[in-house]
């Protein structure tokens, strides 16, 4: 390894809050609902309201969001259209500041969808310097309520002084998430489970093969994935049933 490569401590605390179980939980939400019905039909009436082409546009080396070529990159009607993006968000229970990007990407180049860094279920900040130095109205509104419950931190308290915290304070910090999970009915972000890529793939994969004879589906398992990820005749019908139900709303 070169000294140029050896990671750095920011880089390295980067790529440990990176794979925080909160991240990957909402990331996984996130991508249910992107899968779900009514989210693919709302992309295609955002399409058809802003003439973006009803596929979106190619994915090209360094692409921006929104791309040069489309026709209202350049006028009010893209700040019209972030404020639709910002309202899927919200209807969905994701934070615009971290989801409107790769929303936007899923509508402009049917990218897939990919968290930015500080998307997590939880929020570290600074209260002292946001009150010296706040950020918009809008941004502060998002933050409460997408995070409207806070531990304060004391500059002397341990790791351990704060996990003792939350441990033992854990059935008021329920009570109290529990309040404000009743305007959150219909975003079950909390009880998406962890997933392996390589079975989503191949779920998804099945998914869209479903109306293939299953015979035919199993060599195209085999043909794309490999003899060993094939499955029998009933594992293959009890997936594309649990996909029709998770496109459905999560």
């Amino acid at each position: 390894m070169y000294e140029d490569e050896i990671p750095t401590s920011a880089q390295l605390a980067f790529e440990k809050s990176w794979n925080s179980q909160g991240r990957v939980k909402i990331e996984n939400y996130a991508k249910e609902v992107v899968r779900t019905t009514r989210f693919q039909e709302r992309v295609l009436e955002l399409r058809k309201k802003y003439e973006i082409p009803v596929n979106g546009f190619p994915q090209v080396d360094n692409r921006t969001v929104p791309p040069r070529e489309w026709v209202h990159s350049h006028s009010d009607t893209n700040r019209e259209l972030w404020k639709d993006v910002e309202k899927m968000c919200a209807d969905y229970g994701l934070h615009f500041v971290y989801w409107s990007d790769p929303i936007q990407s899923v509508l402009f180049y049917n990218e897939p969808l990919e968290a930015m860094h500080g998307a997590d279920l939880c929020l570290l900040v600074d209260l002292q310097s946001e009150g010296e130095d706040p950020f918009s109205k809008e941004i502060q509104e998002a933050d409460n309520r997408f995070y409207p419950l806070a531990i304060r931190i004391s500059p002397q308290a341990t790791q351990r002084d704060i996990i003792d915290f939350i441990e033992k304070h854990d059935v008021f910090i329920k009570q109290m998430q529990e309040h404000y999970l009743k305007d959150a009915t219909g975003q079950k972000i909390g009880k998406v489970k962890k997933k392996n890529p390589k079975v989503q793939e191949r779920n998804d994969f099945i998914y869209e093969n479903r109306n293939l004879p299953r015979r035919k589906i199993m060599e195209a398992i085999a043909d794309k994935f490999g003899s060993e990820a094939v499955i029998d005749y009933g594992h293959i019908s009890k997936i594309i049933s649990l996909e029709k139900q998770k496109r459905k709303e999560v």
